[in-house]
């Protein structure tokens, strides 16, 4: 009997369905998990916690169910669009060097900001760019060979391991609150001409590697 009881391609697959669940399209779903990494850091999306037994909301307040179910469905729909958009993006990218990949980025990010305005949402650079950059992760973990050209330009997705690991912080915002795109372009800068492409570097600071 083999010292594993279930093979590696058995284990692959399980971890690949408790990551992405059942969904097959790589950029479907990588662009679903990425936005589970980032979405708690939205305000405006209705979030309800239990108090003494009473469902309140992010602000200490009675929800409403009827307009909780309102504010899902609405909720649904500003996520899907968003999410369409960035799927275009990535459909239709094409670049040939870092400038190109860093105005396809930036271009991106606007568009994304842009789909959550006028429904009371607060949406970011910084939260665009980790929607965006986890997408880019996702994807390669997948070994998704359509964009295997492009994985060496992507910027390192920015959280607070990262900036824990690297001993940075942006000064008078959080990383999700993040709104000057040169700020966020300048620390990506510190990432490049190295042994390794800056997605790799992400992932060993992330594992805790370097």
């Amino acid at each position: 009997m083999d010292d594993e009881f279930f093979s590696s391609e058995e284990v692959a697959s399980f971890y690949n369905r408790l990551i992405y669940g059942k969904k097959t399209d790589d950029i479907d779903a990588s662009i679903n998990n990425a936005y589970l990494d980032f979405c708690r850091t939205i305000r405006g999306f209705t979030k309800k916690k239990k108090t003494n037994g009473k469902k309140k909301n992010e602000h200490g307040k009675k929800i409403n169910k009827r307009r909780l179910t309102k504010n899902k469905k609405i909720n649904t729909i500003i996520k899907d669009k968003a999410s369409s958009i960035l799927k275009e993006c990535l459909e239709n990218i094409n670049v040939k060097s870092q400038d190109d990949f860093d105005t396809w980025h930036k271009k991106t990010c606007e568009r994304l900001i842009d789909a959550f305005k006028g429904h009371k949402v607060q949406f970011h650079f910084g939260q665009a760019q980790k929607w965006i950059n986890m997408t880019f992760k996702y994807l390669a973990m997948r070994k998704c060979k359509r964009f295997r050209n492009i994985y060496q330009y992507c910027h390192i997705p920015i959280d607070n391991v990262i900036l824990k690991s690297v001993g940075y912080h942006f000064k008078y915002v959080a990383w999700s609150r993040l709104d000057r795109y040169e700020d966020y372009l300048n620390f990506q800068k510190g990432f490049r001409n190295k042994e390794l492409p800056p997605l790799k570097q992400e992932l060993r600071l992330w594992l805790g590697q370097d």
